[in-house]
């Protein structure tokens, strides 16, 4: 049985990736933005605290979403999760360190300052989703492993022996990052 192993790229390249990376974001912001309105509303705590509490539940369905339709990963939950979590980590300082910024300090709107601070994660979030929480190298399993006929029809036209490769049954589907060598 011919093995094969399909970078994250070629399941979906550029901008699609990024548009079902926001679409799936879009989940997790609802989760957000639900529980800062409630909490505010309810006058349950103040809103920093609200938006943090929101991102930290957001971005559990984030994950499992991102895992499976954005990057399509195969990579065991335990590797792709901690690096995930670790961008997320950052992620949720950056959501906290700005709310503070614009609610408390600038006096903005709790709803203004969270669009933007939305933004700006969206940026931080799929830069490192991409590059390296859900990134094949040959230092990770973060690429899809089986066998050729798992993968759809229209993505075998793009199958090509590995010539860099020592084993002959190594093939690469799709496009990687430049000098990325499957193996």
């Amino acid at each position: 049985m011919t093995r094969a192993l399909v970078c994250h790229s070629a399941a979906r390249p550029g901008m699609g990736r990024f548009f079902t990376f926001t679409l799936v974001g879009s989940v997790g912001t609802a989760i957000q933005y639900a529980v800062l309105g409630l909490g505010v509303t309810l006058d349950v705590a103040q809103p920093v605290a609200c938006s943090a509490v929101g991102y930290a539940l957001g971005s559990v369905a984030n994950y499992l979403l991102n895992y499976r339709l954005t990057f399509q990963c195969k990579a065991p939950h335990a590797q792709a999760a901690t690096k995930y979590f670790t961008i997320l980590a950052v992620g949720w300082l950056i959501n906290l360190c700005l709310m503070f910024l614009f609610v408390v300090r600038i006096g903005w709107s709790h709803w203004i300052s969270q669009v933007l601070t939305t933004v700006l994660g969206l940026v931080w979030n799929y830069t490192g989703s991409h590059r390296w929480a859900f990134h094949s190298s040959r230092t990770t399993d973060a690429c899809l492993q089986g066998s050729i006929n798992d993968y759809p029809r229209r993505m075998r036209y793009a199958l090509a022996t590995d010539r860099t490769s020592d084993a002959p049954d190594v093939i690469q589907i799709g496009s990687c990052q430049a000098g990325e060598r499957i193996i």
